[in-house]
């Protein structure tokens, strides 16, 4: 079996393994693999001749991005919702006074 090429510090390897992976996403491994299933994550590799797998890099990152957005479109709906809750009550409560 070829021995594998020495890592250079300052470029990152296109693919990332299942112990990095972990570090980036905020998924355990089961959820991952159900994620995979239904088609909502991006899909492994098998990193060829071995038994390895792996994803590439811009599709994990890709997807962090994804959840970043949405999360962030969740807390602007979330704080629009309770602003107009907020408004809804100081009327009625202008509404009980008068």
């Amino acid at each position: 079996m070829p021995k594998p090429l020495p890592r250079i510090p300052q470029i990152e390897s296109p693919f990332i393994g299942r112990r990095e992976l972990l570090t980036l996403v905020p998924h355990s491994m089961s959820t991952i693999d159900r994620l995979e299933a239904e088609g909502k994550f991006p899909k492994r590799i098998r990193l060829e001749p071995t038994i390895r797998v792996a994803w590439l890099r811009r599709e994990i990152m890709a997807h962090l991005r994804h959840l970043s957005k949405r999360r962030q479109s969740a807390a602007q709906e979330t704080h629009a919702e309770a602003v107009n809750e907020g408004a809804c009550r100081s009327l009625e409560t202008k509404r009980a006074d008068s």
